[in-house]
């Protein structure tokens, strides 16, 4: 028999058994369709349970990645933390331990950075934790000038192996084999005119294949150490400047100008050395000439013309002391800068005195000094983004779920048949809505990352309380601290740099937040804003411990923190941004808790420096 179940028939009148010398006719036969749905149901419940298993598999395996990005995310936060603990000489203490992190973490033999001095192959600096127990050769003297060309182009180097390396390499060669280095991924810090520093990991035991996944971690930790550098490099260069500076006041020189009330040049001392006023002033302004005409001849052409006049005839017209007023020009096709001081005569005739001095060397350290403060903002920022890894994480996973769940709802809908087109179509929706929220969140997490020129544009004060709240939630929440928001209602736009102005108010609720969590019940952060006329206000207030007098009037200079661990630079780079803005940042302390309030004008020009 075909399935062996001839035990017995069921007719009309109940079980019918064999008879003792006959068969029973096949079960499949007289019930096809009743066995066909068993084998059906058995199939069914197979396809569910390896489906079930499949899923359980992408699971594991998303889970998986999700604990090494965690495990990452950790080690970046770490990373930041203690870089901007203390001076850059403590944090440069830490590099060895730091190093040894990265090091287990990527599973390689060697990680450190080089950095270069000057214009020479031999690094300046070299600073490298190594694997113990793994053997390797240290040469006496480290010759790179092939890595140091790399880090100048800022290129990315990846060998899986030193066989491959290009030509022109082989000095770079021999020290890498002499360091028993076997393959080497490097990343570019820090690049100025005379220095330059690279990052990098090394294997010593075999060779290895670099992924994409290291090279991200790795130019991701770079943005970390590079901030740690370019820290020392401006410390270095801050005591280097304060001796420039007087070099350069004791050498400068000096034109004087004597102009009569009427605005004629009565005297004119050609001076004794190089000429620095601007060849279009001291081409027609000599003895007897009418220097204010002569001014508003040329303003239409040099725009620099015109300011000078203004200060000219305000300094003619009386009342106030000495003016100053700056002047950029081009010398033999170089940038140059003088500056005008303007003073009234002290006689009856009126008249004034204008002395002209060349500051090129001042300015060029001015520009430099803020480009480095963009610089320590820029790190500050990607510190502050560190401090707040969970709140990303816990808000970048709520739409990625809901994701999954609703790709996975519609899936079993679409199998299910035709009639759930709607339910299909609105798990779609949700899709695309969570899809956004996460666009949203990342793009918000770009912004505060973004290093580039500054970007004036009108900025919404309550749409950044309300996003720096949102960014501050998760952190506030693990230190069981809340945070409220009291917007004004048809709060005026300031013009400004958004991702600055977000800078300054996530410093402040991150500092309310941590203050506030060493106190007792209730422990709450509000940040408010108030519509002030010609200003607008931002407050945040917390109830934490408060400031003490004596550290009020220097909370905001540099390397000054109430906190053991702080280092003292993000309310100094706030107070900076804001001022930069044309406003006001300030703090009391008012019995419980402390206050900092920012005061925005309106209508700004928003050129922050």
């Amino acid at each position: 028999m075909a399935l062996g179940l001839a035990i017995g028939t069921i007719g009309a009148g109940g079980l019918q058994l064999p008879d003792a010398g006959g068969t029973t006719p096949p079960l499949w036969r007289d019930h096809p369709l009743l066995l066909a749905g068993i084998v059906g149901l058995i199939l069914l419940q197979m396809g569910l349970i390896a489906g079930l298993l499949y899923q359980g598999r992408r699971r594991a395996r998303a889970q998986g990645a999700l604990d090494r990005q965690l495990a990452f995310e950790t080690l970046l936060s770490e990373v930041s933390r203690r870089l901007l603990t203390g001076s850059a000489e403590e944090a440069s203490g830490q590099l060895p331990a730091l190093f040894g992190m990265v090091g287990e973490h990527f599973g390689v033999d060697r990680v450190g950075i080089v950095q270069w001095r000057d214009q020479t192959a031999r690094p300046g600096k070299v600073v490298a934790w190594i694997r113990p127990g793994v053997p390797g050769g240290e040469p006496g003297r480290i010759e790179l000038p092939w890595l140091h060309a790399a880090a100048r182009r800022r290129e990315i180097l990846r060998w899986d192996s030193l066989e491959g390396l290009p030509a022109g390499a082989e000095g770079d060669l021999a020290t890498l084999r002499a360091l028993s280095t076997r393959s080497l991924l490097a990343v570019p810090l820090a690049v100025t005119p005379d220095r330059a520093a690279m990052l990098g990991m090394t294997t010593r035991t075999g060779e290895r294949v670099w992924t994409d996944q290291d090279l991200e971690g790795l130019r991701a930790l770079a943005r970390a150490f590079g901030g740690h550098v370019l820290r020392e490099w401006v410390e270095e260069e801050a005591a280097q400047s304060h001796a420039l500076n007087a070099a350069v006041a004791e050498a400068v020189a000096s034109e004087v100008a004597v102009v009569d009330a009427d605005g004629t040049v009565w005297w004119m001392d050609d001076g004794a050395g190089e000429r620095v006023t601007p060849e279009w002033l001291w081409e027609r302004a000599a003895n007897g000439t009418d220097i204010l005409a002569a001014l508003e001849e040329i303003s239409a052409t040099v725009p620099a013309a015109a300011g000078l006049g203004q200060v000219l005839r305000a300094a003619l017209a009386g009342g106030g002391g000495t003016r100053h007023h700056e002047c950029r020009h081009l010398r033999a096709g170089q940038e140059r800068w003088c500056e005008a001081h303007v003073r009234p005569l002290d006689r009856s005739e009126g008249g004034i005195v204008l002395a002209f001095n060349d500051v090129s060397d001042r300015k060029r350290l001015e520009l430099e000094s803020q480009t480095r403060m963009h610089e320590l903002a820029h790190v500050n920022r990607v510190a502050s983004l560190g401090e707040l890894t969970a709140s990303l994480a816990h808000e970048l996973n709520q739409p990625l779920t809901a994701i999954l769940s609703n790709a996975q709802a519609a899936r079993l809908l679409l199998d299910a048949g035709p009639a759930n087109d709607d339910e299909v179509r609105g798990a779609l929706d949700d899709i695309v809505q969570d899809d956004r929220r996460a666009g949203e969140i990342i793009l918000r997490i770009r912004r505060l990352l973004r290093k580039g020129a500054i970007e004036p544009a009108p900025v919404d004060l309550n749409g950044l309380v309300g996003d720096v709240a949102q960014l501050a939630a998760a952190t506030a929440g693990k230190r069981r601290v809340a945070v409220a928001t009291r917007l004004a209602p048809d709060l005026p736009t300031v013009t400004g740099d958004p991702v600055q102005l977000q800078q300054v108010l996530l410093n402040l609720v991150i500092n309310a937040v941590d203050a506030t969590a060493q106190s007792d019940e209730p422990r709450l952060v509000t940040v408010s804003t108030r519509n002030g006329g010609p200003l607008v206000e931002v407050e945040v207030r917390d109830t934490g411990p408060g400031i003490p007098a004596d550290h009020l009037p220097r909370i905001f200079n540099s390397f000054f923190s109430t906190k053991p661990d702080g280092l003292g630079m993000g309310l100094s780079i706030s107070r900076r941004i804001v001022e930069a803005h044309g406003g006001r940042i300030w703090a009391e302390s008012p019995g419980r808790g402390a206050v900092f309030r920012v005061a925005l004008p309106l209508g700004t020009p928003g050129e922050a420096r």
